[in-house]
């Protein structure tokens, strides 16, 4: 019920003779209630457009896409996509046509309808199984939103973990259960930031650690894993098979993705060459993954064996085995990280003495062991660079 109004009148002031003016009511309305702080909901709901999506009705252009025919809106994919606006350009002879014949990847097509759908709705799900095709299309048609999204969801299929080998062995043998720490992809801790939505690392009762020496905390095969809590090892999430990983690593532009897919496979090749198995992806690889992967601080495993890796990888054929590539490959391993009965049984290696400058580089590295501590000014310069620097698995 509402409040009641009061009703006020003047007096008037004629000096009691009757004024003949009609004395104003004047209405006192009620104090109005405060609705600054009354609670606010938001509703949102699809865009009309949705209801556009797919049907003939209205549509000026059919999207051919393999065997697949959609309808579509010029003026939609026009806003959504520079690249469709600049295809759908009176400059261009295809624009005057009614259908737009696209050229897409078998993967790519699959998934074109769930693209489209995004442009119509601005809603998708992602998922792990489909999300690179979906990445590739968003990359193609510089459709910005669904991009980053699947930057996110791709990083975390690619993420790594340090786990302590102690606690993988007593977990097996007694069925303890552990929360592995998440290594970083990132190379440096400026660009951590970026990926700190991704690469989560979950609190365990006794935190990880990497031992003083940096290769003595991987281990060697036929070793002794002893009760050390610093001794870790990197698991590489397998989301994405071998071959997606090497495919984002040769077409992939974007970098987060480029150092998250390096870091995943350098996990999964290093672990295999310390058990001496080169034929599961090793040997497959290309002359540029293999160096790059060399050539890497993060690829943490003891120099000699990636050597005997890399000899493995040149004799696979007989187009590996020249001078150039032997070069390029070899003169990656970092030989002042290896003892003295190491560099002396490198040296006599048959790959070392087909090149004079892998040689020269070998005798930099004995030269170095020998007189790092009495050495000139000059040779200190001289012995600087990434051939003297250990390898480190975290910044």
């Amino acid at each position: 019920m509402p409040p009641k109004r009061k009703f006020l009148r003047f007096q008037c002031h004629c000096h009691g003779r009757k004024c003949s003016d009609t004395n104003p009511l004047v209405v006192l309305q009620p104090l109005m209630r405060d609705v600054s702080s009354q609670r606010k909901y938001r509703f949102s709901a699809l865009p009309t457009s949705v209801l556009l999506y797919n049907k003939p009705e209205g549509s000026d252009i059919k999207l051919v896409v393999g065997s697949n025919v959609f309808y579509a809106h010029r003026s939609l994919l026009s806003a959504a996509s520079e690249i469709f606006a600049a295809m759908l350009n009176e400059n261009w002879s295809e624009s005057r046509a009614n259908e737009l014949v696209l050229q897409e990847d078998p993967e790519c097509a699959k998934v074109f309808e769930r693209f489209l759908y995004f442009i119509y709705s601005g809603t998708i799900v992602l998922s792990e199984s489909y999300v690179v095709p979906l990445f590739m299309l968003a990359d193609k048609y510089n459709v910005k939103s669904l991009y980053d999204e699947c930057v996110k969801v791709i990083e975390n299929g690619l993420k790594v973990f340090m786990v302590p080998e102690y606690r993988i062995e007593r977990g097996s043998a007694f069925g303890h259960h552990f929360t592995p720490t998440v290594a970083s992809s990132s190379s440096n801790s400026s660009d951590s930031s970026d990926s700190s939505d991704f690469f989560e690392c979950d609190t365990m009762a006794t935190p990880l650690s990497v031992a003083g020496d940096a290769v003595d905390s991987f281990p060697i095969p036929g070793s002794s894993l002893g009760s050390d809590p610093n001794r870790t090892k990197m698991v590489a999430s397998e989301t994405f098979p071998v071959s997606m990983v090497v495919k984002m690593l040769q077409y992939c532009h974007n970098e987060r993705i480029q150092r998250a897919a390096l870091f995943n496979l350098e996990a999964r090749v290093g672990n295999q060459i310390c058990q001496l198995n080169y034929s599961a992806i090793w040997n497959d690889l290309t002359v540029d993954l293999v160096v790059k992967i060399l050539a890497d601080n993060r690829f943490c495993y003891p120099e000699h064996l990636l050597f005997e890796a890399t000899k493995e990888w040149l004799m696979v054929s007989e187009d590996r085995d020249v001078v150039e590539t032997i070069e390029m490959v070899l003169g990656q391993i970092r030989f002042p990280l290896l003892t003295t009965s190491q560099l002396y049984s490198v040296m006599n290696d048959g790959f070392v003495k087909k090149s004079q400058k892998i040689v020269n580089l070998i005798e930099e590295a004995i030269k170095y062991k020998l007189f790092a501590d009495c050495c000139s000014i000059e040779d200190k310069e001289k012995w600087s660079g990434s051939q003297f620097e250990p390898r480190r698995p975290l910044q």
